[in-house]
C-alpha cells in the first residue's frame, strides 16, 4: 500500500501540464477488511475518517484507520452539538475569565484581557484550542463574539461604579476574529453596546486573534480604521506568529502590538531573541504603536521586556486568567 501511494505522490510531484511543472500534494487513507468492518457501509465511514485525519495530520505515509481516529471524530460531532445547542439557548454554558494586563513597572493592573471558555456536563472544561475552531466554521463565532463584546462592556460598565479612584482599570480587551470584523453589524453593534453601558469608546481594545485571516485585507482596513476613528483602541494579537508578520503593521491601523508568549518564552537566555524583540518595540515606539508582552512568566523575562521598552506587561508571573469574583476581590 504505501509503495503504491508513494508512486502516486511522485508521479504528481512532478505533473506537467502544457509544460509546466505543477506540484500537486496527495494525503492518503485506508482501512482494512475485515478488521474494520464487514459491511460496506462501515468499510466507507472508516475509510472517510483515515482520509480526514490524514488531511488534518499531513503526512508522507498512508494513515491506516484505527478506533482513536473514530472516538475523536465522535467527540467532535458531539462537541459541535452542545455548542450548537448552547448558542440557541443565549450563549450558556460560556462564560468568561479575566487576566490582568500590567502598566510597565508591573505593579499595578492598568487593563484586564477578557478571554471565552466554554463547560458542559458531558465534556467538562473544553479547550478554546478546541471550541473556538468549531466556532469559526459553524459561524456561529459571530453570535458568541457578540456575547462576549456585551458582556466584556457590562463587567467594565459595572466596575467603573466600584473601582477606587486610586485603583482604575481603564480598558478591556477584547478578542475579535476575522470573520466577526468583516460581518456587516460589528462596527453598529459595538457602538450601540458602548453608548448602553455608558463607556467611553476608548475603554474598548478589539484584539486581532491569529486566527483572524487577511484575505480581504482592503475591506478589513476600512472596518478597523472606523473603529479606531471611533475611539476604539485597535491591537494586534499573537504578534510574531502566523498572519501577524512585520509587513502587516504598514496596511493595519493599530495602536498596540502584543509579542506573543513564543517570542518571550525562554527570551534572557537567547541574546538573538532579546535583540529582535528589542527592535521591534524601537520599531513600533517609532510608529506611535505601544507594545504589550505576552507570556511574562517570571522576574527573568519580565526584567529582558521591561528593559527593551515594553508598554504593557501580560502572563502568568503577574496573574493567570481568573473567574470574575476573583478577579473583583484582587484588582477593584
Amino acid at each position: 500500500m504505501q509503495k503504491k501511494y508513494d508512486t502516486v505522490t511522485t508521479r504528481l510531484e512532478n505533473l506537467k501540464v502544457e509544460n509546466e511543472i505543477i506540484r500537486v500534494g496527495v494525503q492518503g487513507g485506508a482501512t482494512l477488511f475485515p478488521q474494520n468492518g464487514r459491511s460496506l457501509d462501515h468499510i466507507q465511514n472508516h475509510l472517510f475518517y483515515a482520509v480526514e485525519y490524514a488531511k488534518d495530520h499531513v503526512s508522507n505515509t498512508v494513515i491506516f484507520y484505527n478506533e482513536e481516529m473514530h472516538t475523536k471524530r465522535r467527540r467532535v460531532s458531539r462537541l459541535k452539538d452542545a455548542i450548537k445547542k448552547s448558542v440557541k439557548n443565549k450563549c450558556k454554558g460560556f462564560y468568561l475569565v479575566l487576566q490582568p494586563i500590567m502598566d510597565k513597572a508591573g505593579e499595578n493592573c492598568v487593563a484586564v484581557e477578557s478571554l471565552l471558555r466554554f463547560q458542559t456536563e458531558e465534556f467538562g472544561t473544553v479547550s478554546p484550542v478546541e471550541f473556538i475552531p468549531i466556532l469559526e466554521e459553524s459561524g456561529d463565532i459571530i453570535p458568541v463574539g457578540k456575547w462576549v463584546l456585551s458582556e466584556s462592556l457590562r463587567l467594565m460598565s459595572a466596575w467603573q461604579n466600584e473601582m477606587e479612584a486610586t485603583r482604575r482599570i481603564s480598558r478591556i480587551h477584547v478578542n475579535a476574529s476575522y470573520l466577526q470584523l468583516i460581518e456587516g453589524d460589528f462596527y453598529r453593534f459595538a457602538i450601540s453596546k458602548l453608548k448602553k453601558y455608558g463607556l467611553d469608546p476608548s475603554c474598548l481594545v478589539i484584539e486581532l486573534t491569529e486566527s483572524c485571516r487577511v484575505d480581504c485585507i482592503d475591506q478589513l482596513v476600512v472596518i478597523l480604521q472606523k473603529l479606531k476613528d471611533a475611539g476604539i483602541c485597535i491591537a494586534l494579537d499573537d504578534f510574531g506568529t502566523g498572519y501577524a508578520s512585520l509587513s502587516i503593521l504598514k496596511d493595519i491601523p493599530t495602536d498596540m502590538v502584543k509579542l506573543d508568549h513564543t517570542m518571550t518564552k525562554g527570551i534572557e537566555n537567547r541574546p538573538r531573541d532579546k535583540q529582535l524583540v528589542k527592535y521591534i518595540i524601537s520599531m513600533c515606539d517609532d510608529m506611535d504603536i505601544t507594545v504589550c508582552a505576552e507570556g511574562v512568566e517570571n522576574q527573568s523575562i519580565s526584567k529582558v521586556v521591561k528593559d527593551a521598552g515594553a508598554c504593557f506587561l501580560q502572563g502568568y508571573l503577574y496573574d493567570k486568567p481568573l473567574a470574575e469574583e476573583d478577579f473583583k476581590k484582587k484588582y477593584l
